[in-house]
């Protein structure tokens, strides 16, 4: 059972792996491919999907779900059966593209039908490649310019940017065509950049293609450049910032930046652990980091970064970075004189001369195999395969040639539209100057706003000052009120009270004396009254005004006991200066709330708090 469940789990694996084909653009130095980031989880669930893809003969229901995948999940989905019918019979691969196909226009969705369309597309070129078929190619290629005719490439950004990325890599195999290439290359980017990442998050490949064309073409410091920006766009590390680290690296070493090549090639040793692969990565990237020791002179620690890194690139069978680096360790043992040594490492560049088409590489080991050759005496040989790489270098010439003069093409259209600009930017600085000049009138206009502002401010100071001023003298002049007001009550009440002391000697006397006080309505004489009134109205503006206005029919008396009660004094205060009994202040007041209540219908405390002064 254990071991049936382990031979499952390998093949699922096996699927994963056998579906994370790319549009074979080389990463490195023709190191292995990658185009989309997986989760295991989504891996599990696409080796399942894909087993029963391949299982099944009638996968209706299957089908089906792709097209019900949301985006971007479903242009992932697509891609991988695509993946899997290229390894498979043609015959059978083409009737599901079929059932594929009927699927897809049974949605009546555009962009799913689009996206079928494009899948079909790349179907037709994986299954071109192989072949590298010319006319098979050329009609790909017009065929898929006519789908990208067919639609809004704004309305279906995604679908227009892997279509025009399409069309770069059949011209990539077609020809080494760098004006055609770099067209649809930067029209992909056009479209990607301004498509959030939410939306479409494998958009990064597309940058790092237009970085990876700038290094074929030889332009390195845009390749380093442009890399810097996919690694700036995602700040997360993945197995995609091994990719742009390293070509960033290769860069800086084909520009003999040697510190800055090595400083890449360290951090990828370091962080290979975000590889889909992380021991071939870190075979890569010590054999790297040779190439830089090799190139800067310094052949003894070449040597020992080749020694720990061919073994791993021969493991995990990277047979380009392989033939590489055993080329680099093979003229390094030439230089020394030691052709045992060189042999041994020649003889692992002729187990994989089969394997590995390249101008470059043929040319690199017809180079080395002619200084082998003199090294050991032997020079017919050695003159043998000087004349194999001459025939290369003649090859790879014309090649170069080509692209100079495609690149010459190129600058010819940018100098033709910096005459454009340079035109539009001298309309641009007549505009300014107009534009200046109305920026100019309209900073006096506002300078002389903000004075005249300024200077009502100033003024609203000034009146705010005075107002102040005077509010500060009523208010001493107030206080001064409620003082001298409190002393003539104080006095007031002393005086009344030593009065009635003195003139009564005896309890009978006193009673006497408080009877008349209580039968009298008041003792006050005309001058108390004016002194007093006049000080209560200074400290109680309009107060007495107030109460006269309200209760029109109101006597002197009540006015008087008013007045009295507004001092908040005790009841037996204010019947000393009323000259009436405690029990007569009550009563006053008794029948007063009364009278108030019937004609205003208030209480004696609401009608004395609402009187404002």
């Amino acid at each position: 059972m254990k071991k049936s469940i382990a031979l499952l789990f390998s093949f699922l694996l096996s699927c994963i792996k056998m579906n994370q084909r790319l549009l074979n653009l080389p990463i490195a130095i023709n190191a292995s491919r990658s185009k989309y980031k997986i989760g295991w989880k989504s891996s599990l669930k696409i080796a399942i999907f894909l087993l029963l893809f391949n299982c099944n003969t009638h996968l209706n229901a299957q089908q089906t779900f792709v097209f019900k995948l949301p985006f971007p999940q479903q242009y992932v989905f697509i891609d991988k059966i695509i993946d899997t019918l290229t390894l498979g019979d043609p015959k059978l691969a083409l009737q599901r593209m079929k059932q594929l196909e009927l699927q897809a226009q049974a949605t009546n969705n555009e962009l799913v039908i689009l996206n079928y369309k494009r899948s079909e597309i790349r179907y037709r070129y994986i299954r071109t490649i192989g072949d590298e078929k010319r006319p098979e190619l050329n009609q790909l290629i017009k065929d898929t310019e006519q789908l990208i005719a067919s639609f809004n490439e704004q309305q279906y950004p995604v679908v227009a940017a892997l279509l025009h990325f399409q069309i770069g890599n059949s011209l990539d195999y077609q020809k080494f065509n760098y004006k055609e290439q770099f067209k649809h290359y930067l029209k992909a980017y056009d479209l990607f950049k301004n498509i959030p990442l939410t939306q479409f998050p494998y958009r990064y490949y597309s940058q790092y293609a237009i970085a990876l064309a700038y290094y074929r073409f030889e332009e390195y410091e845009k390749a380093i450049a442009m890399g810097k920006e996919v690694e700036a766009l995602f700040p997360k590390k993945d197995f995609n910032s091994i990719l742009t680290v390293n070509l960033i690296g290769l860069s800086f070493l084909e520009l003999k930046k040697y510190n800055q090549a090595s400083a890449s090639f360290e951090w990828i040793l370091k962080n290979n652990k975000y590889a889909l692969s992380p021991k071939a990565w870190q075979g890569i990237s010590l054999c790297n980091l040779g190439s830089v020791c090799y190139s800067d002179g310094n052949n003894s620690k070449a040597i020992h970064y080749f020694e720990q890194g061919i073994p791993l690139l021969k493991q995990e069978a990277v047979l380009g970075n392989l033939a590489s680096a055993s080329l680099l360790m093979a003229k390094i043992y030439i230089l020394q004189k030691n052709g045992k040594a060189a042999k041994r490492y020649l003889n692992i560049v002729a187990e994989l001369t089969d394997k590995i088409n390249s101008q470059d590489f043929s040319y690199d080991r017809n180079k080395v195999l002619s200084d082998y050759y003199q090294l050991e005496g032997n020079s017919k040989l050695s003159l043998f395969h000087l004349r194999l790489a001459t025939v290369y270098k003649d090859s790879l010439n014309v090649s170069t040639n080509l692209n100079k003069k495609h690149k010459a093409e190129i600058n010819f259209e940018k100098e033709k539209n910096k005459l454009v600009l340079d035109q539009i930017e001298n309309k641009l600085i007549n505009q300014r100057i107009i534009g200046s000049i109305l920026f100019l009138f309209t900073a006096l206009f506002l300078i002389t706003l903000y004075i005249f502002y300024d200077r009502s401010k100033l003024k609203l100071k000034m009146e705010q000052k005075v107002l102040l001023a005077k509010n500060n003298s009523i208010t001493s002049e107030l206080e001064m009120a409620y003082l001298k007001l409190d002393e003539y009550t104080q006095r007031l009440i002393h005086k009344d009270l030593e009065n009635t002391i003195n003139t009564s000697n005896d309890t009978q006397a006193k009673e006497s004396i408080v009877n008349q006080l209580v039968n009298e309505s008041s003792l006050y004489t005309d001058d108390d009254w004016a002194e007093f009134r006049g000080l209560f109205e200074k400290a109680y503006p309009g107060y007495l005004s107030q109460v006269k206005e309200k209760l029109s029919k109101i006597s002197i008396t009540e006015l008087r006991f008013i007045a009295v009660h507004k001092l908040n004094l005790s009841t037996n205060e204010m019947a000393l200066i009323l000259h009436i009994s405690a029990d007569a202040v009550r009563k006053s007041k008794k029948r007063l709330s009364l009278k108030i209540t019937q004609n205003l219908n208030q209480t004696f405390d609401e009608f004395i708090n609402s009187l404002c002064y």
